[in-house]
């Protein structure tokens, strides 16, 4: 008669079984009140919370600017000839690499132009500047040599190396291209520095002094 009895059970009374077997594995599950959902949404709005501080939060503490900007970067200009082509742009992405040999890297917007004509020489020219020669940063960094002929603007030598260097530079480095990275959406230049002169006594432009002249 049991057998029977259970058999003719209605699908409501099997689903409600299995709901009440389920309450009795799973408590924490039965627990779905107003209360409940209203704690677990706050919770996650506190997360999001952490998170946009973790990210945004020292943004704020600085004036606005990302943390990585605080780095103190030097700013200079990386020039290089390709053929007839010269030209040259504003750099704050540079670092050394080795001691031995010496070597450094440089990191270019993909769509700049001296990109494209450092890929094809396979050489460049890094200028440091003096920080009263901000000007030269500015514009070397603010106008393209797709558009302007940027060598006619400031004197430059080509050296024995081929590399054009600016007569207002204050120090240079030669740098031959050893291999090259897509960064994104930048190019990852790495090169050893094959010849490196002082030409006279400055104080090296830094992005910080660009910064302050609102570049």
């Amino acid at each position: 008669m049991f057998g029977e009895c259970a058999a003719v059970a209605s699908s409501s009374q099997r689903y409600k079984n299995l709901a009440f077997l389920s309450s009795i594995m799973n408590p924490a599950k039965t627990r779905k009140t107003k209360t409940g959902r209203s704690k677990r949404t706050k919770q996650k709005a506190k997360v999001r919370s952490a998170r946009k501080r973790s990210v945004s939060g020292s943004v704020k503490k600085s004036g606005g600017m990302e943390p990585v900007q605080l780095l103190d970067f030097n700013a200079v200009v990386v020039t290089s000839k390709s053929g007839p082509v010269v030209n040259g742009c504003t750099v704050s992405w540079i670092t050394r690499l080795s001691f031995d040999p010496p070597m450094v890297g440089i990191a270019l917007a993909n769509e700049r132009f001296t990109r494209n004509v450092i890929v094809e020489s396979g050489k460049f020219a890094v200028n440091i500047l003096d920080k009263k020669d901000w000007e030269i940063a500015k514009y070397y960094g603010t106008v393209s040599g797709k558009k302007i002929d940027k060598s006619k603007k400031y004197p430059y030598e080509v050296t024995l190396h081929g590399n054009p260097v600016l007569k207002k530079a204050i120090a240079y480095l030669e740098c031959e291209v050893v291999d090259r990275y897509q960064t994104g959406d930048h190019t990852f230049f790495v090169a050893e520095v094959v010849n490196q002169v002082n030409l006279r006594k400055g104080t090296p432009l830094t992005r910080q002094d660009l910064r302050k002249k609102g570049i």
